[in-house]
């Protein structure tokens, strides 16, 4: 979901200043204990730039859920560093489709903190996608489903695509069947600091 605002100011033709536009995108964020939602501006930017180019993250109207009992917690506004966020949901502006270079899915899964992602990373045709997905530092995975654990029991959210800090990486893995590699790995829990590309 983006909103639209108004952030601040510009000139018009005749020199008087106007409201210049910006846009606020609702994010969803996974963090070692919580799930994570909350305003962010981001203009016409993509998530995954934004990201990239800010060590820490403004979020609005935030709300914290935290994964052992779901408690609740809203804030009016929350800084939260990169490092802190394990994955993000990656909607709103895709960017420019100049800048898109052709590339193929790879179906994958993900060993990242208390969660196991599957879905698809993309790589150039002769690249070796594993590889090529553990040399970013944000590792966009398409198609994705986030399997977590909650009091209730096992959770799936499921997305079109998700942004997985490389930092959290455990372990990250090609399959042909992610649904199936997916229900294999529902009893793991990843450990952080050891990555392996099996």
């Amino acid at each position: 979901m983006i909103r639209r605002g108004w952030h601040a100011t510009r000139r018009d033709a005749d020199g008087d200043r106007q409201p210049a536009p910006r846009a606020e995108l609702l994010l969803h964020a996974y963090a070692q204990d919580c799930l994570v939602t909350g305003l962010i501006e981001v203009a016409d930017e993509r998530l995954t730039d934004v990201l990239g180019a800010r060590p820490a993250i403004e979020l609005r109207d935030a709300e914290l859920i935290a994964l052992d009992d779901e408690r609740a917690l809203q804030l009016p506004s929350i800084v939260i560093p990169r490092e802190e966020l394990l994955v993000v949901a990656a909607t709103g502006p895709r960017g420019s489709a100049a800048r898109r270079v052709r590339t193929s899915p790879h179906p994958v899964i993900v060993g990242v903190g208390p969660y196991v992602v599957a879905g698809c990373v993309h790589a150039l045709p002769a690249a070796d996608p594993v590889q090529a997905a553990l040399r970013r530092a944000l590792i966009p995975v398409t198609d994705a489903t986030i399997r977590r654990e909650s009091p209730a029991g096992m959770v799936e959210d499921c997305w079109e695509a998700v942004i997985v800090n490389r930092q959290h990486v455990s372990w990250l893995q090609s399959t042909e069947d992610p649904r199936w590699a997916l229900a294999r790995a529902s009893g793991f829990v990843a450990r952080p600091g050891r990555v392996s590309a099996r």
